[in-house]
């Protein structure tokens, strides 16, 4: 039924089904098939298949078109709505005019406060930086140890000074 489906889209759309599509031309079926059981002859007795079955599944595979993150915002619009909070004005005000949300100003002013020594309870730019920094040197370290520690077992196996695995003695 499916194909039926995509080959009356393929006629209707002109475009031919190459397997990159396949998802959207499910996903258009399923938003346009009716789903109702009278005079439908797309029902379960019709077709043998549930059309809410293929339509929830296909449809779940296309909501999410928005990216998961997105490039930082430069550091002089972050600065200029620090100071435009700080002159009075709402976050909430500047995330209907512009891009960010409230919640990501609010965080762009205490992060300002803790660089400018104003608050105490969180951690500066250069301190965050630093962490991170030896987060990443630390996790180079346990790499580098255990690839030390894995060449020095084969080698002492290699030698045999350690038996193998599989010896029985």
């Amino acid at each position: 039924m499916l194909q039926e489906f995509q080959g009356r889209l393929i006629k209707r759309n002109g475009t031919k089904n190459d397997g990159r599509n396949k998802r959207n031309i499910t996903a258009k079926c399923a938003m346009t098939t009716p789903s109702s059981p009278q005079g439908n002859p797309n029902t379960i007795a019709s077709t043998g298949v549930d059309p809410l079955s293929w339509t929830l599944k296909s449809f779940k595979e296309e909501v999410s078109v928005m990216p998961k993150s997105r490039p930082p915002y430069p550091p002089e619009f972050r600065r200029r709505m620090v100071e435009l909070v700080r002159a009075g004005r709402k976050p909430e005000e500047f995330s209907r005019e512009f891009e960010p949300s409230s919640q990501a100003i609010h965080n762009w002013v205490k992060q300002a406060d803790l660089d400018e020594g104003k608050r105490k309870d969180g951690l500066t730019t250069l301190e965050r930086e630093e962490l991170a920094r030896l987060r990443r040197e630390n996790k180079q370290l346990r790499l580098e140890r255990e690839i030390l520690s894995k060449a020095a077992a084969w080698f002492a196996r290699e030698t045999k000074l350690i038996p193998s695995k599989g010896f029985d003695s």
